[in-house]
This record gives structure tokens, sequence and C-alpha cells, in this order.
């Protein structure tokens, strides 16, 4: 059945060669309409990391151009604020100059793409960084993601990173307080 569907889509019969037409649209020979077929699936592509902002804030290089791009989930310390030099540091190590794959989930209100970014060897750079109690789980911004949770829990129960403090501040409270004075 699948070879058959299959078939039916790359026949140069439905209108384009190949099946479909550049927007996802393929003419019916039967009764002439249009049919478009628009994908529910999030945006993807790989990228080469050419630069790490901080801990959860990327820029990666995408058909020549610069795009900036927030972790999905994460939030790391601030550069100014402890551990926001280590969160730098292991993202670095962990993505600069390599290719990755994202998944987009959506613009922040500072235009920044904010995605899921998977390592070369298919982790995921914002989950590693909670894991590693380099980051929190953001989850006001990422509710459904309870791989995120577990590995949040996990860091705190083992006391790694941030978590190796009774209290430690929180970065979005951090960011709240600075902005205060």
């Amino acid at each position: 059945m699948l070879s058959l569907v299959l078939a039916a889509l790359l026949s140069p019969a439905l209108g384009h060669p190949g099946g479909l037409d550049p927007q996802g649209c393929h003419q019916d020979q039967a009764t002439g309409e249009r049919h478009c077929h628009r994908s529910t699936e999030p945006e993807s592509y790989s990228a080469r990391v050419v630069r790490v902002k901080d801990g959860d804030t990327l820029v990666v290089l995408r058909d020549s151009r610069e795009v900036t791009v927030r972790l999905y989930g994460a939030d790391a310390p601030e550069s100014k604020q402890k551990l926001g030099s280590a969160a730098t540091r292991f993202s670095s190590t962990a993505a600069l100059g390599k290719q990755v794959w994202l998944t987009i989930r959506a613009k922040d209100r500072y235009g920044r793409t904010v995605a899921d970014v998977r390592l070369p060897d298919g982790r995921r750079l914002g989950l590693e960084l909670v894991l590693a109690g380099m980051a929190r789980w953001y989850s006001r911004y990422a509710p459904e993601d309870k791989d995120l949770a577990k590995a949040e829990a996990e860091a705190r129960a083992a006391r790694r990173g941030m978590w190796k403090e009774d209290d430690p501040q929180a970065p979005w409270s951090f960011r709240s307080n600075a902005r205060a004075f």
C-alpha cells in the first residue's frame, strides 16, 4: 500500500515532475483541482555553530547568514552570575564549530530563534546543560518537557553544578533584579 501511495505522489501525471510543486501542491488530473499539503511538523535544519554568546544562546550559520538561537526549555546562568562562565564553556565545548540539528519551536520577544539543538551525536544541548547543573529547566516556556524536568531533578539530587548550593539564584530572578537597578 505504501508503495502505491509513494508511486502516486512521485508520478509526473500529478502535474509537476516529481508529483508536488515547490509549494507542496499537485494538480488532480481527474478534477483539475489543485491540492496543497501543509506540513504540521516544525521546521528543522542543520547549521554550524559559529559563536556561543552564553550558556543558552548560540549563533549558527545558515545559508551564509548568522542566526541567533536560544535553547528551548533551558535557562543558563547569566554571564555575570555565578556559573555563567562555566555554562558558556560547557556549551562551547559541546557545540562550537560543530554541525548541529535545530528544530524550531518559536521566535522570542527579542527576535531570536528558539530551538531544540541536537549535537552531532544526537544529544540535546539544552538537556545536557540541565543534566550537568549548568542550566535550569525553564518550565514557564517548556512546561510539557518531562525530559528536562527529570534532568533537573537528577542534577539537584546529585548536587551537580549550581545545585551544589542549597538555594541557587534562578537566572530569571537574576535578570529581574538586574533590571530593577
